[in-house]
């Protein structure tokens, strides 16, 4: 998505473009001192004065043992920092002085890597377990801490979520020199650690340390490097192309000096080693080799087999393949022994998956018409769902829907959806990038896991690296042509093809409980139609595009035996002007599954955008259907959700009330970052009302109210079900009354005046046949008393088994008559003429109130082809034409006015409206009334003045005479009864 946060591996890079330095496999080692009355002395106040007594112990980049510091200058005044730790029983205190010439606060202060940062690596637990922890690759899952402290004044979470992290209180102050700034913190113990243990503090107790600053500058004041990442602790990796720069066992050494003795078998309470299903503790926690060793590759293979059947029914697999597979789980089982190296178990695992895969290749199915003719039976089974459910759900699903939100992270059971409304959302987002780069991979694959065994649907983006790992926008490549480089006649294409392996093992690698391959929806390559990615246009050719699509998919599935993906495209709506445009770029019908795209309201949120989203998605969906494809929103949301009604009434309506959109399968919102940055609602946010709303509205579908996603989909016997009529007796105030009934489903609704079968009722619903509103228009005498039966059937023919009866009277003399109707009696009212107002230019002068009432009458001798009307005014203004509001200017779109409603504008402004066809039929022959309400604000209305012209001539100009209503309150309703019609 444009302008999605640009999480940039600026420290990986670092290593590729700082001088060589000698290989170092000595870890440096500092000293934590411990002070028992230090809470005392603590303040946070920037002033770090209370530390100096410990600056013995004080940890610069000069004094550092590893390769980070290597061609140091000490005391640079481009990048420079000093701290200090000092520990007691409960809290880890932090001191740090910055120095930095060019420090860089950005106003989207969540793009921690597109500033500076510095940056702490805390292992809690024992040095003695590192060494298990040498297989770890990532910082945040893997048993250790971590947090970066911004010069803008805020806290980051694994270096570059901008949040309070829970536990941690900080100051980051800017130095008064202006070169840098001042950051004091203090962290509780508990925190990091598993709930329920307590860290405990003792003498010599060791722990990882590495501390990194990243500077980012803008290549001023000589500066030839546009970053730089220069830290203390770690040392030298045996390359510096992997990620073990990142491993506990390759940082530095903490010792904790001057605390009490270890008591009598005392260590630290963190096990050496977890191997274990559970997730990893919040905020850190010692995660496993989840699903990435012999011994659990051997249980999911064991599991597919158990779970398996051989014969020709649905589902079932050939004669002999289960046994072809127990072969390969025995060959497994073989290698499993004592003296069994990584590499070796790597390949093994390999290999039992991709005879996993293969196997699962074999059932036998009903056809999904999918990408993938050798599909996993649960992949089908998803897709046919996702179809079986378009035209009667929609499917709501949240990008990185776990795992963190707004004020808390490292929770990866949790949700802010599930927090607002008691569930988890239907559909969750991922990103494959976090298992190339090691970004907490096992994190993300608990959560994959958990949420398909609940029943989820998973869909993955990918928002991939370049080669030399700088980023994914087509700016941090400097716009260079990436996609020549790794299409097959590329110079990087091999490692694209290694890329793609590990991709290939991770997809394998995903089991449920029955050992069964977990589908994902893949969606590579987004947005591609926009130009800010590096694949996108301008960056590449569409037959390069194109050309690097299918490659992909062919070497996933023909290559590399994946099976359990579902193909999702996903230009941004808003570069379909035309339908046609959607296959500017595009590889074609056979490698594609779902025709995706993505869109974000921005604010304003204008009824022009609602109209503009619901017009281009009908083109969308056409397409799809044309092509037997499934339309989906892949992503959508607005950033910050100014509108709190933003989920029902500008998302779902124009789709769930569009005979068209209504197909669309599922919908995906961006993510929640913190109150900067968030797509859905979290407790206490004024949308929630609303969100509760869309999700008890039975069209949408979260993850409780889901069918089997992933068995063949049952044929539909559940008749309609009314979810929305008029409960009690209805007064009509006109002859002609409107019924409006809401179904659960798409369904056909009769009607008649005695209750009969579905078949024998005469009455048709004129509007809404084959939808979810339905509405129809019955004539009715004035002061009867009317009782109708409605039945409805859906479109598999279930017909609801009892009639819904709806009754209703007519009482015209009840019917409301507003002040700007052409009954509404206004010669009591004012009048004078224009302009009217309190500002030196009005002729005449009347009451400043917030809001000001105009009417005017006039005659048409015929109804003209053409009209406009021009308005003069402060604020923002309603036009009424005989009755009906018919144009709105600088006042909320789609909100019911009242008097207090404040304009958007609040200044002077003259405005021309063209008469539309829906406003030129409002007009008639003969006496007509223009009715204008003025909005002013808190500093009250002062100016107005209007003309009206129509194709013959004018019909009122400037100045005319204008009946006006001026006081603290709106005029008050009437009814037909109090109104005389002379």
């Amino acid at each position: 998505m444009q302008g999605l946060i640009q999480i940039l591996t600026f420290l990986l890079l670092s290593f590729l473009v700082k001088p060589s330095s000698p290989e170092n496999s000595t870890p440096p080692h500092f000293k934590i001192p411990y002070a028992a009355g230090f809470a005392e002395s603590f303040v946070l106040d920037g002033v770090n004065g209370e530390f100096e007594k410990y600056s013995a112990y004080r940890i610069q980049p000069d004094t550092a043992i590893g390769p980070e510091a290597a061609g140091w200058a000490p005391g640079s005044a481009d990048l420079d920092f000093k701290t200090t730790l000092v520990i007691d029983d409960d809290y880890l205190y932090l001191s740090a002085e910055v120095t930095d010439d060019d420090p860089r606060p950005l106003s989207d202060i969540y793009e921690a890597w597109q500033g500076d940062l510095l940056e702490f690596y805390i292992g809690f637990y024992s040095i003695k377990e590192v060494a298990s922890w040498n297989s770890k690759q990532f910082a945040r899952s893997d048993g250790d801490w971590r947090i970066g402290f911004l010069p803008t004044g805020t806290t980051a979470f694994d270096g570059w979520l901008a949040m309070d992290v829970p536990g941690v209180e900080a100051v980051v102050f800017p130095k008064f020199s202006g070169d840098g700034y001042v950051v004091e913190a203090r962290i509780t113990l508990d925190s990091v650690v598993a709930p329920g243990r307590d860290f405990k503090v003792y003498d010599g107790l060791k722990m990882p340390l590495k501390i990194e600053a990243v500077d980012q500058d803008r290549r001023l004041n000589g500066d030839t490097e546009s970053s730089l990442s220069l830290g203390a602790g770690g040392i030298t990796p045996s390359t510096r192309l992997d990620n073990r720069w990142m491993f506990p066992s390759n940082w530095g050494v903490a010792e904790i000096v001057g605390a009490p003795p270890a008591g009598p078998g005392s260590r630290n309470t963190l096990p050496e080693k977890v191997r274990t299903e559970s997730p990893p503790p919040a905020p850190v926690g010692l995660s496993p080799r989840m699903f990435t060793d012999l011994e659990t590759a051997i249980k999911n293979a064991e599991a597919l087999v158990r779970s398996s059947v051989e014969g020709s029914g649905e589902g079932m697999y050939p004669k002999g393949s289960v046994a072809t597979l127990q072969a390969a789980i025995e060959e497994a089982a073989a290698h499993s022994t004592p003296a069994l190296t990584a590499s070796r178990e790597i390949a093994a695992v390999s290999r039992l998956y991709d005879a996993c895969s293969s196997f699962e290749s074999l059932a036998q199915t009903r056809t999904a018409g999918i990408v993938d003719k050798k599909a996993n039976k649960q992949t089908r089974y998803l897709y046919l769902n996702l179809k079986n459910r378009m035209g009667r759900s929609f499917l709501f699903g949240m990008q990185h829907a776990t795992g963190y939100g707004v004020g808390w992270s490292g929770d990866d059971n949790r949700s802010d959806i599930k927090d607002v409304c008691g569930d988890f959302p239907a559909i969750y987002g991922e990103e494959l990038r976090e298992v190339l780069t090691d970004e907490g991979a096992d994190r993300l694959r608990y959560r994959i896991i958990s949420a398909y065994e609940r029943g989820g649907v998973i869909t993955m983006s990918w928002h991939q690296l370049d080669p030399g790992n700088r980023g994914w926008n087509a700016d941090k490549v400097n716009n260079e042509k990436i996609v020549a480089r790794i299409l097959p006649a590329g110079p990087e294409h091999e490692g694209y093809k290694a890329k793609l392996r590990a991709a290939a093992e991770f997809f394998k690698s995903l089991r449920g409980k029955n050992g069964e391959a977990i589908p994902v929806i893949f969606r590579p390559y987004h947005e591609h139609l926009g130009t800010w990615f590096w694949w996108g246009d301008g960056h590449c050719t569409a037959a390069e595009f194109n050309q690097l699509w299918r490659f992909t998919v062919d070497y996933l599935h023909d290559s590399l035996n994946v099976h359990n993906l579902l193909w999702a495209i996903s230009p941004d709506l808003k570069f379909l002007d035309r339908p046609e445009d959607y296959f500017k770029r595009f590889p074609g019908n056979d490698y594609v599954d779902i025709y995706g795209v993505d869109f974000y309201y921005h604010t304003p949120l204008t009824d022009n955008v609602a109209a503009d989203y619901r017009h281009r998605l009908r083109g969308l969906v056409k397409l799809a259907l044309e092509h037997n494809k499934i339309p989906a929103l892949t992503e959508i949301g607005q950033d910050g959700l100014d509108d709190p009604n933003w989920h029902t009434r500008t998302m779902i309506n124009p789709i769930k009330y569009d005979s068209i959109n209504n197909f669309i399968a599922y919908g995906v919102t961006w993510r929640n970052a913190g109150t900067h940055h968030f797509h859905a609602p979290y407790p206490g946010h004024p949308s929630v009302p609303d969100f509760l709303d869309f999700y008890n509205d039975p069209y949408t579908l979260f993850e409780s109210g889901l069918p089997n996603m992933y068995a063949l989909p049952e044929a539909d016997r559940n008749p309609p079900v009314f979810t929305s009529f008029p409960k009690d007796q209805m007064v009509s105030t006109e002859t002609a009354v409107e019924i409006t009934v809401e179904t659960d489903e798409r369904a056909l609704l009769r009607w008649s005046y005695t209750d009969e079968a579905y078949e024998e009722m005469p009455g048709r619903f004129k509007s809404g046949q084959g939808a979810f509103r339905h509405t129809s228009t019955i004539k009715a005498a004035q002061g009867s008393r009317n009782r109708i039966f409605v039945k409805a059937k859906d479109v598999s023919g279930n017909e609801t088994p009892r009639s819904l009866p709806v009754s209703f009277i007519v009482d015209t003399l009840r019917a409301a008559i507003n002040w700007f109707h052409p009954r509404y009696p206004v010669d009591t009212w004012q009048h004078d003429n224009g302009p009217l107002g309190n500002s030196q230019n009005a002729a005449d002068t009347i009451a400043k109130v917030a809001t000001a009432f105009f009417t005017k009458d006039f005659l048409l001798e015929a109804v003209p082809q053409n009209a406009r009307i021009i308005v003069q005014y402060n604020g923002g203004f309603a036009l009424y034409i005989n009755g009906t509001e018919a144009f709105r200017h600088h006042l909320p779109g789609e909100l019911e006015l009242d008097f207090s409603t404040p304009p958007l504008f609040t200044g002077k402004n003259t405005k021309a409206v063209p008469f539309n066809n829906e406003m030129m039929r409002k007009l008639k022959k003969g006496k007509n009334r223009i009715a204008i309400e003025v909005h002013g604000g808190a500093q009250g209305f002062t100016f107005f003045d209007a003309l009206l012209q129509t194709d013959p001539g004018m019909v009122f100009n400037y100045g005319a005479d204008w009946r006006y209503f001026t006081e603290e309150v709106p005029p008050p309703a009437l009814t037909s009864g109090e109104v005389s019609d002379n």
